[in-house]
């Protein structure tokens, strides 16, 4: 997927794409990702550490969140429009370690279209051939909206660690092993843009400029 900055970068500078994605399984309230010293090779992540290596700042141009199933269909402990309102309440959080006091929250919303997640309901039958029972069930098919830009200077210095966190205000969701069909869980991905002192300088006042 190709991505456009909300201003344009300093001549020179590299965008990097880091991702990584964790499994939600029974009553969690947080659930942390880009943690400190991934397990190498791990197609569930292609970060290779918590602080990011390399000697210059690392700029969030963009975020994007997404749900690792595309459709939540109905199952013996799987309710998809309970799971659905329970993402509906949560928020992502992004903070650095360096005591400055800009920070990333935002609702889980903002990064899931939420207002087009399309459900359907089906009629089954119970397996019974001689007395047949119909057993309603409910699809539901998630929609990620892609990267949202973030809109203020918010960077990580080098050699500055930090926090991505989704927080559930009820994280009451049905354990790892009810979902047969695939795993459920989120996969955050960080569009960064590496400067130096003085690019880093240009794009906060392209910034400014934008925002009047």
């Amino acid at each position: 997927m190709s991505f456009k900055a909300k201003v344009p970068l300093p001549q020179g500078v590299e965008v990097l794409r880091r991702y990584d994605r964790r499994s939600i399984s029974g009553n969690t309230s947080k659930l942390a990702l880009f943690t400190p010293s991934p397990t190498p090779n791990d197609p569930d992540n292609n970060y290779t550490n918590n602080p990011l290596p390399g000697a210059k700042n690392h700029v969030v141009l963009a975020m994007s969140v997404d749900c690792t199933l595309q459709h939540i269909i109905t199952d013996e402990d799987i309710d998809p429009v309970k799971v659905v309102n329970l993402l509906k309440d949560a928020v992502i959080k992004v903070e650095t370690n360096g005591g400055r006091e800009e920070r990333i929250l935002h609702p889980l919303k903002d990064y899931m279209n939420f207002s087009q997640t399309r459900s359907s309901l089906a009629a089954i039958s119970d397996g019974d051939a001689e007395n047949p029972a119909a057993i309603g069930q409910t699809l539901i098919t998630l929609q990620a909206t892609g990267p949202r830009t973030i809109d203020n200077l918010f960077f990580f210095e080098p050699n500055e660690s930090f926090t991505v966190e989704v927080l559930f205000a009820n994280g009451d969701f049905p354990e790892e092993q009810a979902w047969i069909r695939g795993r459920f869980g989120l996969e955050v991905e960080l569009y960064l843009a590496q400067m130096d002192g003085k690019q880093l300088q240009t794009y906060d006042s392209r910034l400014k400029q934008a925002a009047g």
